[in-house]
Order: C-alpha cells, then structure tokens, then sequence
C-alpha cells in the first residue's frame, strides 16, 4: 500500500509538470508574438515623422488578451512650465504635457519662436516695472524735499516764506507730472502682461493642436498596423481582446485607451473590415 501511494505520488508530479511545462511552452509563443507586433509597431512609427515612441511595453492576461503599452512623443512636460520665471507672469491654464525629446525638437520650430516672442515680452515688463520703480523713487524724493521745505517756511520770515512757497508749488506740480507718468507706465505695463498672456494662450493652444494630431497619428497608425499584421497574435483567440494604452495621449495627465476585439481584427486582416471601421468598432476612452 505504501509503494502504491507513492507511485500515485510520483505519477501527479510527472503530470503536474508536463502540464506547467505545456502553459510555459505556451507563455513563450504569447511571448514571441508580443515582441513581434512590439517591433512592428516600433517600425511603423519609425516611419511616420509626425509621432514616434519612445518605450513600448507589453503584457498579457491569460484568458483576456494582450495590453501593449505606449509611451509617444507627447507625453512629459507640463506647458507652463516653459514660462516658469518670467517676471510679472502667472499662467492660470490646465496642465498639458510634453515629452522632452519633442520639446526639444520643438523648441526649432513654433515652441521656440513662441519662446523667444514671451521672453521679449516679458523682457519690456521688466523694462517698464524698473521705470515704475525709478518713478515712485522719484515721487518719493520730491515729496520729501516738499515736506523738508513746508517745515522751513512754518519757522521762517516773511520774506523767504514767499520764496519757498514758490518752490514747493513748483515740486507738487513735479509730483504731479511723476504720478500721471507712473499712472501712464502702469497702464503699459498691465497691456503688456495682458499681451502676454494672449501670447502664452495661442501658445498653449498651437500645442494642443499639436498634441491632438499627434494622437490621431498613432491612432491610425495603431488601426493600420493590426489590419495588417494583427494576424501574428495567432495565441490571442477570437474571443478576447488587443488592446492599446496611450500614455497622456488625452492630456492632462490621462492616457488614451483603445480596446480592440480579436474577431475584429482578424475581419480587418482578412478584407472584411477596413482599418478605419476597425477604429470604429472598437472601444476608446480616457482614464
């Protein structure tokens, strides 16, 4: 009995590790079809200009279907920062991000030119609120000298009293010519930080754009890719899912999610759908 127990015992070892050595082999094809569609996917990006990934990771869900993770060239920077320290200016916008390699490439073109505009801008606030600064120095002094002279009259004689009523008209009218000055460079000063802002607004908003082609891009790309070679997730059955995350590929911090039925997929590869009615059928959302 004894002996018989413990062949039974070695029997469901010898089983048990078949079977787990079955699921391995199975994991390994899995495997071997997700590093496949990661290079193809890598590849089709190489070859569009407008979007490019840097990372792309992927992960499957027995049962499920398979995640392929993207990180794209939109994603990183939030665009306030790119006008941190400019003086007189606070941005009130919501976040948007850049990647730091797009920023990079982007600073040659509109980023960089939108810069170099804010910079200038902020560079004349600066100019006016030294002036601003001069100016109120200036009334100070001059009020100063008034109120010197004013004391000096009270304990004076008649004769000099005259005369030093004359030049303490003459400096509230200095004053008064420094304060409509001041009142003038404040008001220039308020319409430049007003361009300003603008300025950063149309900014923000050239970027959105951008962020928004961006994304359309590696959509189209992601649909044309599977009618292509969606064929090669041949582990991935008929019943579960590909599907797609796009890291803050919806902004502000939200990735893009598109969830792709297997069955339509393989429609698509086969003639039955087009990339465009694949995109259709399947489920997109931000999260």
């Amino acid at each position: 009995m004894t002996k018989f127990t413990h062949y039974i015992a070695v029997a469901s070892t010898l089983l048990l590790a078949s079977h787990v050595n079955a699921a391995n082999d199975n994991f390994d094809k899995v495997k071997r079809e997700m590093n496949i569609m990661s290079n193809i996917l890598k590849a089709s990006f190489k070859e569009e200009k407008k979007a490019k990934i840097r990372r792309i990771e992927s992960q499957y869900l027995k049962g499920q279907g398979v995640t392929f993770t993207l990180s794209t060239s939109f994603a990183g920077h939030r665009f306030e920062d790119m006008f941190a320290g400019l003086e007189g200016f606070t941005f009130d916008g919501n976040v948007f991000d850049f990647d730091h390699e797009e920023y990079e490439q982007l600073a040659h073109e509109a980023t960089q030119k939108a810069m170099e505009v804010v910079q200038m801008s902020a560079d004349k606030i600066h100019e006016l609120a030294e002036k601003e600064r001069e100016l109120a120095y200036d009334i100070r002094r001059v009020e100063r000298e008034k109120r010197d002279l004013d004391f000096e009259r009270r304990h004076s004689e008649k004769a000099n009293a005259s005369e030093l009523e004359q030049r303490i008209q003459q400096l509230e009218k200095q004053v008064s010519e420094l304060e409509e000055k001041r009142v003038k460079l404040d008001k220039m000063k308020r319409d430049k930080k007003a361009e300003l802002k603008q300025k950063a607004l149309k900014s923000k908003k050239e970027a959105v754009d951008k962020q928004r082609e961006l994304v359309q891009v590696s959509v189209r790309l992601i649909g044309d890719t599977l009618c292509d070679y969606g064929a090669g997730l041949k582990s991935i059955d008929e019943e579960q899912f590909i599907n797609f995350v796009i890291k803050n590929g919806a902004g502000s911090s939200q990735d893009l999610i598109l969830v792709f039925a297997k069955k339509d997929v393989n429609k698509c590869v086969t003639g039955k759908l087009s990339a465009t009615e694949l995109l259709t059928a399947s489920s997109q959302y931000t999260f």
